[in-house]
């Protein structure tokens, strides 16, 4: 997703998502392979969505 993303539609994006209501809670997942940039994006698109970012270690139970 991010490979292929330029600086025009990044920051075509830059307010976050124009449909989403506010008031409304989101849970968004990055699922793939070891080494393939999960943490990187997810840290990302937390920043632009001025949203919590959560390891998934880190709230899963043993």
């Amino acid at each position: 997703m991010l490979a292929s993303a330029n600086t025009s539609s990044i920051n075509d994006h830059e307010d976050g998502p124009r449909s989403v209501d506010n008031d409304e809670s989101w849970i968004f997942f990055v699922s793939g392979p070891t080494g393939s940039g999960k943490s990187s994006v997810a840290k990302f698109l937390a920043s632009k969505l001025q949203a919590r970012f959560l390891e998934g270690d880190d709230v899963r139970v043993p």
